[in-house]
């Protein structure tokens, strides 16, 4: 199937919340399984800008790797869950349409084979329509199985999803419009898997198989002291799995093996979470590796190919640790009516917390959104709003017993922003300096870890801000119940720039990091949106291995009308010659950064600084220059 995909600023998720329910039905016999790629359900989602009478297609892709385990079996029937309406609580979506489609179909809706009916009007109905003529999967074969409809009512959230985001796109396909006019997309990694399922029949199906689709384990441990991972277990064979035989192994050490007995056995598409307990790191390390296994499933040799799973976590003493603040990113715009509750959190965690939180409010689709905002959100997983991510690793619910329970819970990290300065001039140049320390030896050759830097700004405004709290209906929200659905508003936060991308400012950070030694960065930016509101410069490092921010720091700008980026100043010129930095005039200190922003000399009061042929930047008290090494 082609991925041709929409503008997903175009798609704006609204969602509701759903029990979960297993996957198999009960007393499904073994000649018999509903294959799918979700989990147990989450969310059910709309298209927002999808109005009524648009045909939508929901569909996952049947891969090469699933098609050689169930060579020769068929396909009889395609299950999902029926739509629910968020104002009437039931389902007004009735024809639906199953549908095989080939691979690659484009823009034409052509289906294999496919059947129409006629479902009932209860909600979150777990449904199945069977098809006339099966379908007889092929080896190594590629099609999609899913089903269309068109949208009934304002409020119909017909998208059942199993919330977890991920990069393997065959899970979550999605087009809107007419056959021969289809526009295909995958949302896999903002809503998760689509809840559809494949009744698959055969006298072969796979027996004895179980995948391992997470290890979760703590983000930090301490040497020598007991800690516990969670090992969750799939069912992917047609028969019932009562058992399971572990071996696991630490930091590449001794595998140690352990049978389980699962309390109640599980079908096919059910999940079991194991506990192991007991487990020890040695000695303080970063980057340690838990890998899991599944040798044995019901005494049987494991026939599954998906059998093992890995953790990664950091073994140190939380003693000697760098305290931690949270890096908060909401997606928020003054046309979103609930989005008062990310400015009453950020208010909340400003007053209460400033040393726990670094807030930063990212503005879309209104006068104070930044010119990448779209980018940044979609690079966050934000498309519904208001929404925040926390250090991007979880999300927010922007709730106080939220956030005191974080800044309680004494959080550790391996590295910290140390120091850090960041000054701005009349005309929006900004000169930032930022320093880090790690707790461990740690090797960054393949540019793991990285800068980053958001300038935002407050007293912005006033602008008019939606209140749907507007007396009272959407409940209590710390005062905006009793103002007027528009809100004359001065706006704190407020997001000016992302200095670098998303993922951070490649080279910012050595390849070589030693125990406790000071990293300096230093770099040059310049915002159009200076004013003479209070500037604030949040510093933040990324490991991204993992995507997660692991420490960050917030701290006001001075401004300074000295002209951060001449390359002349009052006392002092600071030029390039032959295999030198030469400093005419009187200073006290000076420190020399490369292009990527990494701090290659000092200096203190010498005429010339020896260097590579190459290009600098060169910090001799309040003077900045670039100059060239020839």
């Amino acid at each position: 199937m082609k991925n041709l995909l929409l503008s997903l600023s175009a798609f704006v998720l609204g969602a509701v919340s759903l029990l979960a329910a297993p996957t198999a039905r009960a007393g499904q016999a073994e000649d018999c399984i509903d294959f799918t790629l979700a989990g147990p359900r989450a969310n059910s989602y709309q298209i927002n800008n999808a109005r009524v009478g648009t045909i939508v297609y929901l569909a996952f892709e049947f891969v090469p790797q699933y098609s050689r385990i169930f060579d020769g079996a068929q396909i009889t029937a395609v299950s999902f869950y029926s739509a629910e309406n968020r104002n009437t609580r039931k389902n007004d979506i009735n024809d639906i349409e199953v549908f095989i489609i080939p691979e690659a179909n484009g823009k034409d809706y052509n289906p294999i084979v496919s059947k129409s009916e006629t479902i009932g009007t209860k909600a979150n109905a777990y449904t199945t329509i069977t098809f006339d003529t099966p379908y007889t999967i092929s080896k190594d074969e590629t099609f999609a199985v899913g089903y269309t409809f068109t949208i009934a009512a304002t409020g119909d959230l017909y998208m059942a999803s199993d919330d977890v985001l991920t990069d393997k796109l065959e899970g979550c396909w999605v087009a809107t419009g007419a056959p021969g006019r289809l526009e295909w997309m995958n949302l896999a990694s903002t809503i998760g898997k689509l809840c559809i399922y494949a009744t698959i029949t055969g006298d072969n199906l796979p027996r004895d198989g179980v995948s391992v689709p997470l290890v979760a384990v703590p983000g930090a441990v301490e040497p020598g002291k007991d800690f516990t991972a969670d090992i969750t277990l799939r069912n992917e064979a047609s028969n019932s799995v009562s058992s399971v035989e572990l071996e696991y192994s630490i930091g590449g050490g001794e595998p140690a093996t352990t049978e389980i007995t699962l309390p109640h056995p599980i079908s096919f598409g059910q999940n079991y979470t194991a506990t192991l307990a007991g487990l020890t790191c040695d000695r303080q390390q970063p980057d340690v590796t838990l890998s899991v296994a599944v040798t044995k499933v019901n005494d049987q040799p494991n026939t599954n190919i998906d059998a093992t799973g890995t953790a990664t976590f950091n073994c140190y003493d939380f003693a000697s640790a760098y305290p931690h603040t949270y890096l908060l990113e909401e997606g928020t715009g003054t046309w979103c009516g609930f989005c008062p509750i990310g400015i009453v959190a950020l208010e909340y965690v400003n007053k209460n917390y400033p040393d726990h939180f670094a807030g930063i409010a990212i503005h879309t689709r209104d006068v104070m959104a930044m010119y990448n905002a779209t980018d940044i959100l979609a690079f966050l997983d934000i498309f519904s709003f208001p929404n925040m991510v926390i250090d991007r690793t979880m999300r927010s619910g922007m709730s106080e017993a939220e956030f005191d329970r974080l800044a309680g819970a004494d959080a550790r990290s391996i590295a910290t922003v140390a120091g850090l300065e960041g000054k701005i001039d009349s005309d929006g140049n900004i000169a930032i300096t930022s320093s880090v320390q790690f707790l461990m030896d740690t090797r960054n050759a393949d540019d793991r870890f990285r800068m980053s830097y958001y300038i935002t700004e407050n007293g912005v405004g006033p602008y008019d801000q939606t209140n749907t709290f507007a007396g009272g209906g959407s409940g209590e929200m710390a005062g905006w119940e009793d103002k007027p659905y528009t809100v004359s508003t001065i706006y704190n936060d407020v997001a000016r720039e992302l200095i670098g991308k998303p993922a951070g400012i490649p080279g910012s950070i050595p390849a070589s990091l030693k125990a406790g030694e000071t990293y300096e960065h230093y770099i040059e930016a310049a915002t159009y949106d200076f004013s003479s509101n209070p500037f604030f410069v949040t510093a933040f490092i990324i490991d991204n291995n993992t995507g997660a921010v692991v420490n960050s720091r917030q701290e006001q700008m001075v401004v300074d009308e000295t002209g951060l980026t001449d390359a002349v100043a009052s006392r002092l010129t600071v030029l390039g010659s032959e295999g030198a930095i030469i400093v005419h005039g009187e200073y006290t200190a000076a420190a020399v950064y490369n292009v990527a922003g990494q701090l290659v000399a000092t200096a203190a009061g010498e005429s010339s600084i020896a260097l590579p042929a190459g290009l600098y930047i060169v910090k001799a008290d309040t003077t900045t220059a670039k100059v060239a090494v020839k």
